[in-house]
């Protein structure tokens, strides 16, 4: 919820993600990073999936298929 209304940046929200999935306190299915991310920008629809995640509009494997993208896309890395 901090990060999807601005009280935190993209970059602290992104460490936090890949300390709790590297403590095991997030479980994401194995995910293949795929190249770099062009650039450092968390997509908008992440944002707005955290938003909708932390309201409990939409579920846990929703949100978590986000994260997997920005693990795929090089912004979380885990291991």
């Amino acid at each position: 919820g901090w990060w999807a209304s601005g009280m935190i940046s993209d970059t602290q929200f992104l460490q936090g993600i890949e300390y709790l999935i590297n403590e095991g306190i997030i479980v994401v299915p194995p995910t293949t990073e795929s190249g770099t991310a062009s650039s450092t920008a968390v997509p908008s629809w992440i944002k707005n999936n955290a938003e909708w995640w932390a309201d409990g509009i939409i579920d846990d494997d929703t949100f978590v298929s986000g994260i997997q993208y920005l693990i795929q896309i090089g912004l979380i890395q885990v291991g």
